[in-house]
């Protein structure tokens, strides 16, 4: 076993992790679940500073040698399916971000609503504390 298939085997378990928190951040936007959303995006975080570290050193690895070392079959196919897993991210982050952003537009319109209604159900203060009376009486 060369020292590369290790680390293709840790890339690939990391964005297989990567993806399974991904489909639950769907699931968790879907259902409008902000802390939840909030507490996953931090695990994926952690998720995304190991995979980005492996990566630099496999790319480092394979750099350091010419020719490339030699990899077992099935460590070349571990690669094939990690660029697959990395374009399916890509891909559904690209529908959580628009998933999330017509949530976040909902929130809106609704907080702006819950405005105007409150807006409404409050209590007129009395006409001299609007400002639209005068008193010009000599009563202090």
């Amino acid at each position: 076993m060369t020292e590369l298939e290790p680390m293709i085997e840790n890339r690939h378990e990391l964005l297989a992790e990567l993806l399974e928190l991904t489909k639950r951040q769907e699931l968790v936007i879907a259902s409008g679940h902000m802390n939840e959303l909030m507490r996953l995006l931090s695990d994926k975080q952690l998720c995304v500073e190991r995979l980005l570290a492996v990566t630099r050193k496999l790319d480092r690895n394979v750099a350091s040698h010419q020719p490339p070392p030699e990899v077992s079959d099935r460590h070349r196919r571990l690669h094939r399916e990690c660029d697959a897993m990395h374009r399916e991210l890509i891909s559904r982050e690209l529908v959580c971000e628009k998933n999330l952003a017509q949530l976040r537009s909902t929130l809106n319109s609704d907080e702006k609503g819950r405005q105007s209604i409150s807006g409404y159900s409050r209590p007129s203060p009395p006409p001299s504390l609007r400002g639209d009376h005068l008193d010009l009486s000599n009563e202090a």
